[in-house]
């Protein structure tokens, strides 16, 4: 539900909170949140209190923990005007925390696509902590019928956007992720009254956007937060022409003059060439902060042309399954790709290439002895299984293995008991026409461990149904950025064969009906 408000006038605040100074004007508020007589008063809160309550629903809020649910709503910058933001203001509470007490982490992206039909953010991430402080907003929110509980104090969380850039007229979309020491979870309260027209979204860690929704209504929500800022003059930004070249342009001047597309983020002395040394592919009027990797030079303000030797660099060759060897030292990018390999910076004695998954390490039946010291983290760390922790999948391994099953409906048993650190196991089913890109983009493992044998905080195990010649791709990570050492042993189960145990005897992988006899 979008709320513009004049802004001819400043707003003043009907009730009583302790709030910090807010750079620039009120440029955007989403709407109300209290719903009390402000007749309810909490001992020990400064100046008494107000109460928000759900107003013909039951939701007290929505999960606002960056790591587990982020909250989204939307604003419109009217045609005419261009805005140069400055800060947020969120609302938010923990359960069972006093109105004193602080968050300490904020992070916060900006969409100008709905994140429902997919896309990307033009602004922000979730490794930069934009916090600046928060202050109770005079505020608990409680159910109606219980107004003087005073377990759920609301903050005022503010959050810096001075690094974000002009916006020009259009509509926006804001994503909030918080975070707290104080353990308990974070939730945004709702706005009150609710409104059909209310829009607020929610997205999961994998980034999947639904539509904010009361818990036992199912209707629709929205969220009260505010914009601080200066308006501007229309900005020029870096318009790439119909005809491929850069010109800096309105936003009008750019789509209506020159058939362009319009760059929300830089002047065309910004953007630039990208090459890729590990292909010598080169790609012009690049955002900086698109062509950042190991294997990727940015050149701003420049075209192609101004990097001669783009895939020229020397470096090590990764070959997937080992042909014709598992790596080459002194060969450039475009030779490497030429041959089926996969090139990186650096020379075999100080690369892994089973650190990539296009490049995984083949494994058979037995153990393998692997370590994963120095790796870097080639894949989603939030797989559909294992609850999409966050933390599962870092510092991964990959391996690739084929099934040596004679049957169908057997299965594989992949174990890392013998492993001296506390390890995550993802194991992706493939096919031919698998790539890892499709598991970089879908996070598609179809099996996940943590901790699978037996100990909090230690290794992984996994069986997975398998058919005879089935591949998988085998993914060893550590959990929260472990690294450490240790050995897959890898075991094939044919149909109607299990384990058998005996008093007498050790245990035995046999059929049932030689183990019944035993």
């Amino acid at each position: 539900m979008l709320r513009i408000l004049a802004l001819s006038f400043p707003l003043l605040f009907m009730f009583t909170s302790i709030a910090s100074a807010q750079p620039g004007v009120l440029l955007h508020d989403n709407g109300p949140f209290i719903t009390g007589d402000g007749l309810q008063v909490c001992v020990d809160a400064p100046g008494g209190s107000n109460t928000s309550f759900p107003t013909g629903g039951t939701t007290a809020g929505i999960r606002t923990d960056w790591a587990v649910n982020r909250v989204v709503d939307d604003f419109t910058i009217p045609i005419g005007q261009s805005w140069q933001l400055e800060q947020l203001r969120w609302r938010a509470y923990q359960f069972d925390t006093l109105y004193d007490s602080e968050l300490g982490i904020a992070f916060v992206r900006v969409w100008a696509t709905d994140p429902q039909l997919g896309g990307d953010p033009i602004w922000g991430d979730f490794e930069t902590n934009r916090y600046v402080n928060s202050t109770f907003a005079g505020v608990f929110r409680t159910a109606e019928s219980a107004q003087t509980d005073c377990q759920r104090a609301i903050k005022n969380v503010d959050i810096d956007l001075s690094e974000l850039p002009v916006l020009p007229a259009g509509r926006y979309w804001i994503e909030v992720g918080l975070d707290s020491a104080i353990e308990g979870g974070l939730f945004s309260p709702p706005t009150e009254p609710r409104l059909p027209t209310d829009n607020g979204l929610e997205l999961n860690f994998s980034g999947i956007a639904t539509t904010a929704m009361d818990g036992g209504t199912t209707e629709p929500l929205d969220f009260p937060f505010q914009l601080h800022g200066e308006m501007e003059v229309t900005p020029t930004r870096a318009c790439v022409t119909g005809a491929g070249d850069c010109i800096d342009a309105t936003l009008d001047n750019c789509i209506n003059i020159h058939n362009g597309t319009w760059n929300y983020l830089h002047s065309c002395a910004e953007v630039g060439a990208c090459c890729d040394h590990a292909d010598g592919t080169c790609e012009e009027n690049v955002n900086p902060e698109d062509c950042v990797g190991t294997d990727l030079i940015f050149r701003g303000g420049q075209t192609c042309a101004s990097i001669p030797n783009c895939g020229l660099s020397i470096g090590a060759c990764c070959f997937p399954d080992s042909t014709p060897t598992t790596c080459q030292s002194f060969v450039n990018g475009q030779t490497c790709v030429a041959q089926g390999g996969s090139w990186h910076l650096g020379s075999c004695s100080s690369i892994d290439c089973d650190d990539y998954c296009e490049t995984a390490r083949t494994i058979a039946d037995g153990e393998t002895v692997f370590a994963t010291f120095g790796y870097d983290t080639d894949g989603e760390v939030t797989p559909n299984e294992c609850d999409n922790s966050p933390f599962i999948g870092h510092a991964d391994a990959w391996f690739r293995y084929t099934s040596t099953l004679t049957n169908a409906d057997g299965l594989i048993e992949f174990s890392l008991c013998q492993s001296s650190f506390d390890t995550t196991l993802q194991v992706y089913q493939v096919g031919i026409s698998t790539t890892c890109n499709d598991l970089r983009a879908t996070a598609i493992a179809t099996y996940c461990d943590n901790d699978g044998c037996g100990a909090i905080g230690g290794p992984s195990h996994l069986s997975v149904p398998a058919d005879p010649g089935d591949e998988f791709l085998v993914r060893i990570g550590g959990y929260d950025g472990a690294q450490g050492g240790g050995r897959i042993r890898i075991t094939p189960i044919e149909n109607g064969i299990g384990a058998c145990c005996s008093v007498a005897a050790a245990c035995r992988v046999v059929d049932e009906s030689e183990c019944s006899i035993q």
